[in-house]
This record gives structure tokens, C-alpha cells and sequence, in this order.
């Protein structure tokens, strides 16, 4: 009897664990939230790169209005 209750209490836990874990049952269901997981990923690196990029290219501007700034006060002394 007692293993009975055993298996029981195992078959439990892991049905608890499986609903803490967001319904995840079948090795489909992790397959399909892996796969999310890379694309989101992937999507937030993409983000990254292109935020990179915009910063380099808002402080190139930058440097350039400087310089032409520099010349036209050299030019009207």
C-alpha cells in the first residue's frame, strides 16, 4: 500500500511540476517554446545591432555639424 501512495505522490508532483512549468507536457511543447525563445532572441539582437548603429550614426552627424560649425566661426573672424 504504501508504494501505491508513492506512485501517487510521484505522479502528482510531476503533473504539479508540469502545470508550474506553463502547461509544458510533451517534448513538442518545450520544442515549440525553445523555438520562441530563439526568435526572440534573434528579434532582440537584431534590435541591439540596429541600436548600435543609430547611435554611431547620431554621433557621426554630430561630429560633422561640429566641424561645420568650427569653419563658419573661422570663416567670420
Amino acid at each position: 500500500m504504501s508504494y501505491k501512495k508513492d506512485e501517487e505522490n510521484k505522479i502528482e508532483s510531476y503533473e504539479k511540476d508540469c502545470e508550474e512549468d506553463n502547461g509544458l507536457r510533451t517534448v513538442d511543447d518545450y520544442d515549440e517554446k525553445l523555438r520562441q525563445m530563439e526568435d526572440h532572441i534573434k528579434e532582440l539582437k537584431k534590435i541591439k545591432k540596429r541600436q548600435k548603429k543609430l547611435q554611431e550614426l547620431e554621433q557621426e552627424k554630430q561630429e560633422i555639424l561640429n566641424k561645420m560649425s568650427k569653419r563658419l566661426k573661422r570663416k567670420h573672424k
